[in-house]
C-alpha cells in the first residue's frame, strides 16, 4: 500500500472525527506534503483508520503513526505478509506478523540487532511489494 500526503494536519471536522486519539496545537506527525510513504501497517483507532509509515530520509527503523485523513491511496493493494489481528473493542491491526511481537517498536527504535534485522527484511519485502526502492539514507544501520 503506498499514500501521498495531502495534509500536514487534520482539519477541524478530522480533528473532531479523530478525537481523544489526537491533540491539536500538541501533535504533528512529521510528514510531508506531496511526499509518498510505503505503509507498514493499518489500523483502526477509535473507529478511525491510522497507518505506519516510515521517512527514508529520517532513521529508518523508526515508524510512526499518522492518521490516514491526511493522505489520499496511490496503491491501496495490501502487502501479501499483512496478517489480521483484532484489538481491544472493535478495532483491528493489519501488518507484517513480526511488527506484532511484543515491545517490536521499542527494540527497533533502540537497535536490537535481531529487531533492526527483521525489520530490513520487512521494509525489503515491502518495497519489492511497492515497485519501489528505498533511498539510501545516513542512519540505514549498516545494510
Amino acid at each position: 500500500m503506498i499514500v501521498k500526503c495531502v495534509a500536514e494536519l487534520p482539519s477541524s471536522s478530522q480533528a473532531r472525527a479523530l478525537g481523544a486519539r489526537y491533540r491539536p496545537g500538541k501533535q504533528a506527525f512529521g510528514i510531508v506534503r506531496g511526499q509518498q510513504y510505503v505503509v507498514f501497517a493499518l489500523r483502526t483507532l477509535d473507529g478511525q483508520f491510522w497507518i505506519d509509515i516510515m521517512d527514508d530520509d529520517l532513521a529508518p527503523g523508526y515508524l510512526f503513526g499518522a492518521p490516514l485523513c491526511l493522505f489520499e491511496l496511490v496503491d491501496c493493494r495490501v502487502s501479501g505478509t499483512w496478517e489480521l489481528h483484532f484489538r481491544s473493542g472493535d478495532d483491528y491491526e493489519m501488518a507484517p506478523p513480526s511488527l506484532f511481537r511484543e515491545y517490536y517498536h521499542d527494540d527497533l527504535f533502540e537497535g536490537v540487532q535481531e529487531i533492526v534485522d527483521d525489520f530490513l527484511e520487512v521494509r525489503r519485502q515491502l518495497y519489492a511489494e511497492a515497485r519501489i526502492e528505498s533511498r539510501p539514507s545516513h542512519r540505514d544501520y549498516g545494510a
